[in-house]
């Protein structure tokens, strides 16, 4: 059912700075940057996420910047953990079995790819993968 950790993903205050301390200060190196102008949860936010690590050991930087709409320049720290998974539609059924509320049922993302996402005891959120190559 749960495969290994994907990622740990951090919402930060300063994404030069905090890509600068996990690559600089670190030795992280650099997987990929990239820029969003939208999302569906948020429309005319715009979002920059980097991966730094290494396949097995990556950490997601992600800092929003509120063009209009949601207060979200206060949110900063533990995002979600993310963890790799064979067959996501049989996962979120198990984890339904056991009680679980999926807070978003898989979803393709790009060609091979699907999340879905669901919360600990605790509020923190868990994501699921599912990458096909």
């Amino acid at each position: 059912m749960i495969g290994k950790i994907d990622h740990v993903a951090i919402i930060v205050k300063d994404f030069e700075e905090s890509l600068k301390f996990y690559n600089e200060i670190l030795g992280f190196p650099i997987i990929k940057t990239w820029e969003t102008l939208d999302s569906k949860e948020e429309p005319g936010v715009r979002l920059r996420i980097a991966y730094v690590g290494e396949e097995g050991s990556k950490i997601e930087l992600m800092k929003f910047y509120q063009e209009r709409g949601a207060d979200i320049e206060k949110r900063v720290g533990l995002t979600h953990i993310s963890i790799l998974v064979n067959n996501i539609e049989n996962t979120c059924k198990e984890l339904k079995e056991k009680g679980i509320k999926v807070t978003m049922e898989p979803t393709s993302i790009s060609e091979g790819l699907k999340i879905a996402f669901f919360k600990d005891p605790n509020g923190v959120y868990i994501e699921l993968i599912e990458k096909k190559v």
